[in-house]
């Protein structure tokens, strides 16, 4: 019901002296370092969940992608991070957070992908994933895991297919970003900001 991944927008690279790679996302309203529990007057301590959390960690996880990692704050583990929460104060009367969250923070210090498990599941679930994402997304999505594992290994053709599947992917983010002005030939995007994160 409603998305928890940010739609990414792209990606940035340095090579040479300092090199670094980064990536662009969709903006995610709200703030974090809401608590994981609340403790009452008399010191009783009784754990906030967050609707949709279980589920979307146990779908990724299924995956090979562990989505729980990097989620407290490492000096406080009763405090979360990188979760953006639209309304981060439980619902009065109750301890259960709402479902307008997203995460955030996507770099190899946040996120652990078991690639031998991902590429399981897009095999296992090639027909499901295809009916829903279609099929140039699905290859997309296995060259990208290819690409990730084997690198500049990969066949010149392919890593010309991935960019090429990659780039109609960030046209049609972007697209999703479109307010179509009536009478007006162009679109005009409307990417208020951005935040950005380092993968190193």
């Amino acid at each position: 019901m409603f998305a928890h991944i940010p739609r990414p927008l792209g990606s940035i690279s340095k090579v040479g002296e300092n090199p670094y790679e980064a990536y662009i996302y969709e903006w995610a309203f709200g703030s974090e370092c809401f608590p994981w529990e609340r403790v009452d007057g008399e010191g009783n301590r009784s754990p906030i969940t967050l609707r949709d959390w279980d589920d979307f960690v146990t779908n990724f996880g299924c995956a090979g992608i562990n989505m729980e990692m990097d989620c407290t704050d490492p000096m406080d583990g009763r405090i979360s991070q990188n979760i953006i929460h639209q309304y981060p104060m439980p619902i009065a009367d109750g301890l259960e957070m709402s479902l307008l969250w997203k995460r955030i923070d996507f770099g190899h210090m946040s996120l652990n992908i078991n690639f031998d498990k991902l590429l399981k599941f897009l095999h296992d679930k090639r027909k499901d994933l295809i009916n829903v994402l279609k099929s140039e997304r699905y290859e997309m999505l296995m060259l990208a895991v290819e690409y990730l594992t084997k690198g500049m290994k990969m066949r010149e053709l392919d890593i010309g297919r991935l960019d090429a599947l990659i780039g109609e992917y960030r046209r049609s983010t972007l697209h999703h970003h479109t307010i179509k002005d009536l009478g007006a030939a162009e679109s005009t995007p409307i990417i208020t900001s951005t935040r950005t994160e380092s993968l190193i």
